[in-house]
């Protein structure tokens, strides 16, 4: 059986960052979203990875995609 490769994606959310350090909180996410998350996902490549996670995290609601990189060793 093929297993999928496996990426590391690095993602905060910039909308959230700026309510925070205004004093605020954003009417959607936790404040937890002004610091760098690390989101596991299985595909084929890099770019499907990319295109999955932007559809989950998305760039008009203030997600900043850092970083993607293949999990290598498992």
């Amino acid at each position: 059986m093929f297993k999928r490769p496996k990426f590391e994606i690095a993602v905060y959310n910039e909308h959230v960052r700026a309510a925070v350090s205004r004093g605020e909180q954003h009417k959607h996410y936790k404040d937890e979203w002004q610091n760098q998350h690390f989101i596991e996902i299985a595909a084929a490549n890099e770019k499907e990875a990319m295109m999955r996670i932007r559809a989950r995290y998305p760039q008009d609601q203030g997600f900043v995609i850092l970083a993607c990189r293949e999990i290598t060793g498992e």
